[in-house]
């Protein structure tokens, strides 16, 4: 039999073996060679015959005369010869197997074993990336360890969750991404003896959270649930909960902030006969830690400033709410879960991840996706259902966002992959979203990453203000706000919108900017009052009169958002006594109506 290179079979070579076809080019050779072997009824192979034709390279003649004879091992156990050749690390023997037609995903009684994860145990991943290219291959497997003195630290460090052997760990490195096109692969794969403990478990147990992060990525469950003893269920975040309530330990505080870059999952966890989302933010007296860890803070903030405007979050209300939304064209009548038909919650993310900021008025933001269309739904506190606007998706195919694991598409993404995306998501997308959203007469987002979210009314308000004079900025703010409008114009003219809105270009808008001592009706200037021992505060004035007002005063980071969203309050701007939408004054006829309007 023609000797074939080991060396060709290393993880970083797989894929190119896989693109030539390597594996049944490999075995068309052998067969071309084939041999008849006269096989004797009393055929006396060993193990150590079977050892010294391997020796001696007569592998093929080795794996014929081994698949026709039984053996058995020590414990009177029959011998399965694939499992015996991994075992015994004969390449040559194990690729004459397969040639042979030996079941590559042939388990022992118990299916405790498998080649591959027989493969798992040796030295080296010559054999276990080999059978990787057998086109029959399953991934999907786990074994428990059979040799006593087994070298699978090379895989697993220093791990030491049982015996467990699953091919899927090994394969979530990164040396084997370029492979997963060519294999079927279940991130959200079951181990144990009845299936009871999902892959994201093995990694939870040995405190690997960069591989608990790196399945999140490929699309796995975040928080599976754990069969135990008596036919019950646990959530890893449960378990982690409850390590932490037994022992505030570094390892236990480790995990719950893992957990805590999800914080969907934890309206979706019942804990003390209701949310675990409730249990931190309502449960007397708080748990300060925990909150800090989920960053509950603001979002308990968030709710408590609701409900003392009373503003009602009962769970009738919530039940109405997602009533409404079923009986929308969004959901499907019959309310089934479709693969690539989600809806998650952005809200808490954002306000944790984010800084967001949003109107007043707003008490939840989801993303839908129905039937490859996108929607952002809106929750308001004072009506009763949600509102819908509709993204394209030529949109959103601008917000692809890469990981370790590849390009993260928004029409394909799973519940927790949304998450990442909008959390990782460039402004640009809530800025897109905000003009949507506002040429439906909605409004959303206010601040994003602490920097205002510049929607096209509000750099149309600038704009004329700017631009008819009737505002100064000191120097540190004009130059701000300078980038921003540009970049806004330059966001909407890549989109071609620019055109459709009829945007002037606000390149050299400051050039010729008009000085203080000119008395503008508004300016936002440097206050004489530090906050603190080297920063000073921000003033937005209101000159009407020859009295000057200070509408606003507050940190540099609060004044430019302050003037983008209260601007429509000044007296520059009022709704058109025809359609409704706000006009720039001077602007209008009788500063009353739009000139288109008449």
């Amino acid at each position: 039999m023609k000797k074939i290179k080991r060396a060709l079979l290393t993880t970083n070579n797989l894929k190119h073996l896989f693109e030539t076809h390597w594996y049944q080019q490999t075995i068309d050779e052998i067969l071309n060679t084939h041999c008849e072997i006269i096989f004797r009824e009393d055929d006396d192979l060993t193990e150590n015959e079977l050892l010294k034709l391997c020796k001696n390279k007569l592998h093929l003649e080795a794996a014929k005369r081994f698949i026709n004879t039984m053996l058995y091992d020590g414990n009177d156990e029959p011998i399965i010869p694939l499992h015996w050749a991994i075992e015994h690390n004969e390449f040559e023997l194990t690729v004459s197997l397969l040639a042979l037609g030996e079941d590559v995903n042939q388990s022992n009684d118990d299916w405790s074993s498998y080649p591959l994860t027989v493969a798992m145990q040796l030295s080296d991943k010559t054999i276990f990336n080999l059978l990787l290219l057998h086109p029959e291959i399953d991934v999907n497997v786990s074994g428990t360890s059979q040799l006593p003195n087994n070298d699978i630290m090379q895989f697993f460090g220093i791990y030491d969750e049982g015996r467990a052997l699953i091919p899927c760990a090994i394969l979530l490195s990164a040396d084997y991404q370029s492979c997963y096109s060519y294999l079927d692969i279940d991130w959200d794969l079951r181990y144990g003896r009845n299936e009871e403990l999902p892959l994201m478990n093995f990694f939870y147990e040995n405190n690997d959270l960069q591989a608990m992060s790196r399945l999140v990525e490929l699309g796995a469950e975040v928080n599976p649930e754990m069969s135990l003893q008596g036919g019950e269920y646990e959530t890893l975040l449960l378990d982690a909960i409850r390590s932490y309530f037994s022992s505030k330990s570094d390892k236990n505080i480790t995990r719950l902030k893992w957990f805590a870059k999800y914080s969907v999952i934890l309206d979706a966890e019942d804990f003390e006969d209701g949310s675990l989302y409730e249990y931190l933010i309502r449960e007397q007296p708080v748990d300060e830690q925990l909150i800090e860890i989920f960053k509950l803070g603001k979002i308990k903030a968030f709710y408590d400033e609701a409900e003392a405007n009373e503003r009602s979050f009962e769970i009738t209300q919530q039940e109405d709410i997602k009533n409404t939304l079923q009986s929308t064209c969004l959901f499907d009548e019959n309310q089934q879960d479709y693969r690539f038909d989600i809806n998650v919650s952005l809200l808490s993310d954002l306000i944790r991840t984010r800084n967001a900021c949003f109107n007043e008025n707003v008490r939840d933001v989801s993303y839908i996706r129905k039937n490859n269309k996108h929607w952002i739904a809106i929750e308001y506190q004072d009506k009763p259902y949600p509102s819908a606007i509709e993204i394209g998706n030529e949109i959103l195919s601008m917000m692809d966002v890469y990981n370790k694991a590849g390009k993260i598409e928004f029409a394909k993404a799973t519940s927790y992959q949304i998450i990442y995306l909008f959390i990782k998501s460039k402004p640009t997308l809530y800025q897109i979203i905000e003009n949507v959203a506002n040429n439906s007469d909605y409004k959303v987002f206010k601040k994003i990453d602490n920097h205002p979210i510049i929607s096209l009314d509000d750099y149309y308000h600038v704009y004329q203000l700017v631009k008819n004079g009737h505002v100064y900025f000191d120097r540190k703010i004009e130059s701000d706000i300078k980038v921003l409008l540009n970049n806004v114009y330059d966001i909407y003219s890549d989109l071609g919108l620019n055109k459709l809105l009829m945007l002037d270009s606000p390149k050299g808008l400051f050039d010729n900017n008009i000085k203080i001592n000119d008395q503008p009706e508004m300016a936002i200037v440097k206050s004489d009052c530090l906050y603190d021992e080297d920063n000073y505060f921000y003033d937005v004035i209101y000159n009407h009169e020859g009295k000057a007002d200070i509408l606003y005063r507050g940190r540099y980071d609060d004044v430019i958002p302050y003037f983008f969203n209260e601007i429509e309050k000044s007296p520059f701007f009022k709704a058109c006594d025809m359609c409704g939408k706000l006009g720039f004054i001077p602007d209008m006829a009788y500063g009353e109506t739009h000139n288109e309007c008449m």
